[in-house]
């Protein structure tokens, strides 16, 4: 298969599913121009009629008679009929799910999903205080308080009940990078308040309370997503020519120990690098995904990619689950990873909700999500909260 991204949203948009040059966006309807290597070839102009016969003359039905026997009958076909077909689309109806519908377009909830309430929700669209442009990255601390970034390369701090604290900007110029427009592609904090960024393929330590950076940690090469341990630890992808590359960082920030084509070597082919996010859960085990909603491009893929990939903490491959599909706890464009205390995955999917799985693999759940989802954390009490569409909610999970 192949696919390529809406210029809008960023949704993965399948070239299966394209019948011509332009194709609507099931998730922002835009009208997409649809690459030209990608569309269908046009199909042959139809044959000519064959010419009409001149003497043609149309058979002539001699109308019958109604009587009302007959009329009675085709009454009560037609009652047998309208009963049926109201029944059949209130089953429907309960099928996919309609009776209580997302509020986000385009959502295509899974046949068993689960209904999940949210206790708050917060934020809207803008440029001031408690308001977001493109929020994609939540993250909180050991405290409860909620930390967002959006695409201005600015973090908001908001209490445990989503009440605005304070505001800074990440520089767009460092040591490391420089001329950085938008981001961070990752925003982590640890339990301490310390918050962590991957931006311009560093990962930057920043301390609120001093208002400095205070240190960063460097891959082979390009970073692209990272995850704390429960230790103190960092665990990075990194793109070391061109090649996926795990590192895993102590609490030092000393490089401990590297895992080379750590998920390219599994599928036997070299995928994107920048599409690669990694999740690790209290005793070390690091989950990874191939990303593919959180990309832009031209992408060619197939369902196995779409799989999630467990390691040991020490990155030995152990064992990879679920993949590309469109069953319960399959992936359409998954764009976020994360684990509960319990070592449950947590995977998003721009269009199937939130998948849940053992740590072993096993389908658990679909949740429903309020809105088109783009990163998720979890805090210290296990509340899972996710971002998307400038909003932040905090939602119910079963314990």
């Amino acid at each position: 298969m192949k696919a390529f991204a809406c210029p809008q949203c960023g949704a993965s948009l399948e070239s299966n599913a394209v019948y011509g040059a332009t194709v609507e966006c099931p998730y922002c309807h835009s009208t997409v121009i649809v690459p030209t290597e990608l569309r269908p070839v046009p199909p042959p102009p139809p044959a000519p009629s064959p010419p009409l016969f001149s003497d043609y003359k149309p058979d002539v039905v001699k109308p019958q008679s109604f009587s009302f026997p007959r009329a009675l009958a085709f009454l009560v076909v037609g009652v047998i009929f309208v009963l049926f077909l109201v029944f059949t689309l209130f089953r429907q109806k309960e099928r996919v799910g309609l009776s209580n519908p997302i509020s986000r377009p385009g959502f295509i909830s899974s046949p068993k999903a689960t209904p999940t309430p949210y206790i708050f929700t917060f934020g809207a669209e803008g440029t001031g205080q408690g308001l977001f442009q493109d929020a994609q990255e939540v993250a909180v601390d050991g405290d409860g308080n909620i930390y967002v970034s959006d695409d201005t390369l600015r973090v908001q701090k908001f209490n445990s009940q989503g009440e605005f604290l304070s505001l800074w900007t990440i520089p767009s110029s460092t040591q490391y990078f420089s001329k950085i427009r938008g981001g961070p592609d990752r925003l982590l904090v640890d339990r301490r308040g310390r918050v962590f960024v991957v931006i311009g393929g560093a990962l930057l330590k920043y301390d609120e309370a001093s208002t400095e950076w205070v240190g960063a940690v460097r891959g082979s090469d390009h970073i692209y997503d990272a995850a704390l341990t429960a230790d103190g630890g960092t665990v990075i992808v990194s793109g070391g020519g061109g090649l996926d590359e795990l590192v895993v960082f102590d609490t030092r920030g000393k490089a401990i120990r590297r895992v080379s084509r750590f998920i390219s070597l599994q599928l036997d082919k070299q995928i994107p690098v920048e599409a690669i996010k990694v999740a690790v859960d209290g005793v070390g085990n690091i989950f990874a995904i191939y990303a593919l909603g959180s990309i832009y491009g031209t992408h060619y893929y197939d369902n196995e990619d779409l799989a999630v990939f467990r390691f040991t903490a020490e990155g030995k491959y152990v064992n990879r689950f679920s993949g590309g599909g469109k069953e319960p706890g399959q992936f359409s464009s998954p764009n976020a990873i994360a684990v509960d205390a319990q070592s449950r995955v947590y995977v998003c999917d721009l269009t199937n909700g939130i998948s849940v799985f053992t740590a072993d693999g096993r389908y658990v759940e679909t949740i429903k999500t309020p809105f088109w989802v783009q990163g998720m954390a979890f805090d210290s009490a296990g509340d899972l909260f996710v971002v998307g569409d400038n909003k932040v909610s905090k939602l119910v999970l079963k314990k």
